[in-house]
């Protein structure tokens, strides 16, 4: 597992500090944009999260807030960024959301980062179905693929009524089934 960091001029020492503290464990890779007084913190979640493998590495990202940084990185296919407050958020990032980048804000101290990064680089995501559903549901809607609710809604119906529904047309969205009411209910 690669680390790779990037900042907005307002994150550059907290950066700087993990990095040092963070290469004795990992291979970190920095952003090769430069930081100066007007840039941007887009262009660094772009250029880091299009870098990493979203499979295998981590991001940390850093900006005034963390917000706007995070909000960056997810227009990034792949990349689940959570914005991270404490050592809490960033376990629960990996644990149940899986998240493979996170973003802090510069008002953070350094050590205060370094804390929350240990934590989210050292938490495992859970094996429980229910995040791992939630998480794969983000991925199909980021690929195109996401039905709705509608299926999972008509299989509890249908477990708790006994009746079972017939889709006319699986290739069609599930929603207009619902709104134009092709479905056939067989009791």
């Amino acid at each position: 597992m690669k680390i790779y960091i990037a900042c907005d001029h307002r994150g550059v020492e907290i950066k700087k500090f993990l990095k040092e503290k963070l290469q004795k464990e990992y291979e970190i890779i920095e952003s090769n944009l430069p930081n100066n007084a007007n840039d941007d913190y887009p262009d660094f979640a772009f250029d880091i999260c299009n870098l990493m493998n979203k499979n295998e590495d981590k991001a940390i990202l850093i900006c005034g807030t963390g917000i706007g940084i995070s909000i960056a990185a997810n227009k990034v296919k792949g990349i689940r960024c959570g914005r991270v407050l404490n050592v809490e958020d960033a376990k629960l990032a990996r644990e149940h959301n899986d998240c493979n980048a996170i973003a802090l804000s510069a008002s953070l101290t350094n050590d205060q980062a370094l804390e929350i990064v240990k934590a989210f680089l050292q938490t495992n995501t859970s094996n429980l179905e229910k995040h791992q559903r939630r998480v794969k549901k983000i991925i199909s809607y980021e690929e195109g693929t996401y039905k709705g609710i509608l299926p999972e809604l008509f299989k509890k119906i249908s477990d708790i009524s006994g009746i079972t529904f017939h889709y006319i047309n699986q290739d069609e969205n599930w929603q207009e089934y619902a709104k134009n009411n092709q479905v056939e209910i067989e009791n």
